[in-house]
């Protein structure tokens, strides 16, 4: 899977080297995430959620640590509601998750 790379122009894959998925692993994968949702969509929807919801955090944590270091008062706003939204959805996901606890045939 390619992630956006700091580099314009290069996309970074999850070993960081540089190269685009093939589109037949793509596939694969996608055939197998298919068949585990059919299989146990509770597991799935919250593994899903888990996984969505420690990216999302970690992205938060950066955000923060880089807001202390932006000097323009207005980049630093805006920087600050995006981190509000963030804040927002994750409270969302968080509470999508316990539903999913609370749901009879639900996970846990």
């Amino acid at each position: 899977m390619a992630y956006p790379s700091p580099e314009p122009g290069r996309a970074r894959s999850e070993d960081g080297a540089g190269g685009r998925p093939d589109p037949a692993t793509v596939h694969a994968a996608a055939r197998e995430v298919a068949r585990q949702l059919s299989a146990d969509p509770h597991r799935v929807a919250h593994e899903l959620a888990d996984q969505i919801t420690h990216r999302l955090f970690a992205v938060s944590l950066e955000l923060h640590g880089a807001l202390a270091r932006i000097h323009d008062p207005h980049a630093a706003q805006r920087v600050h509601t995006a981190l509000a939204g963030l804040d927002d959805t994750l409270t969302e996901l968080r509470h999508v998750i316990f539903d999913l606890h609370a749901t009879p045939g639900g996970p846990g």
